[in-house]
């Protein structure tokens, strides 16, 4: 069985080139409320449910040097900047295989549901460009998870085009009075969320490595 909303405006060809949790990101369920102001320019965001697994497709250009955007994505201990629902995140770097493993906290609220989530996740930095994080099950309130982002100049200034594929199956009980639809309205609104802080602290002045 698979549920679709599909939220934004058609892609237009022509208007950007072609890479972001993810962090959804950062990565996992998140709660029910209007949607905030953006200056992002979202060509689309789709969730869909899949059986027990959701998948989040973002694309959108945003104000940044791609550059700008993938080290805010990589502050991972300053997650919590990018989505006030993220409790705390830790991380450990591997020197030999060059990847970090990440362990997140995060406060999610659907309608009167509300649980504590840990998620733990190895991130991988393909190139400039693309960015792979994948779920630990053993370690995570998630039996699979995956997120890639790709995240490169628009060829406009310096927006870069930011471009996410999700897969996330929840390990926890969902009480069945919330729907898929509540769900997926959700991380709908939780993606603009991320995307309109990640633009922000793109373009502030506050540190980030």
């Amino acid at each position: 069985m698979s549920n679709r909303l599909i939220c934004g405006r058609p892609k237009v060809p022509g208007n950007a080139t072609s890479r972001t949790p993810g962090i959804l990101s950062t990565t996992a369920l998140m709660w029910l409320c209007s949607p905030p102001a953006l200056t992002t320019d979202i060509y689309s965001i789709e969730v869909a449910r899949q059986g027990a697994a959701y998948t989040v497709t973002v694309d959108a250009i945003v104000a940044g040097t791609s550059d700008q955007i993938v080290r805010v994505l990589t502050d991972y201990e300053r997650w919590p900047i990018l989505n006030d629902s993220i409790i705390e995140s830790t991380a450990v770097h591997d020197p030999d295989s060059g990847t970090d493993t990440v362990r997140s906290t995060t406060n999610v609220c659907i309608l009167v549901f509300c649980r504590v989530i840990k998620q733990t996740q190895t991130i991988e930095k393909i190139d400039d460009a693309t960015i792979v994080a994948r779920t630990i099950p053993n370690d995570s309130d998630f039996s699979d998870g995956v997120i890639f982002w790709k995240i490169e100049s628009s060829g406009t200034g310096s927006n870069s085009r930011v471009r996410v594929e999700a897969r996330l199956t929840p390990a926890f009980w969902i009480p069945p009075i919330i729907g898929p639809y509540a769900v997926q309205h959700v991380l709908e609104r939780e993606s603009k969320k991320t995307l309109a802080a990640l633009e922000r602290y793109a373009n502030s002045a506050v540190h980030v490595k």
